[in-house]
């Protein structure tokens, strides 16, 4: 929970939403074309947070002035 009101801080409800359909339908989309024991669930959505928050935190260190 925390980790996603602190993503939800970042990028705001809306794209939030647009992320978690886009993560959840072509996680299980992915796994259902990979293997035919694929999970379902709320796991491919924490691990989706997880790398969204990395994600956007370094594109906001990489943005910062070194002035």
């Amino acid at each position: 929970m925390l980790i996603g009101f602190n993503f939800e801080m970042i990028v705001g409800t809306f794209k939030l939403f647009f992320f978690w359909v886009f993560t959840v339908v072509g996680g299980n989309c992915f796994g259902a074309i990979c293997s035919s024991n694929y999970a379902m669930g709320s796991d491919l959505y924490v691990f989706a947070l997880l790398a969204g928050l990395c994600g956007v935190t370094m594109v906001l260190l990489c943005r910062k002035d070194p002035n």
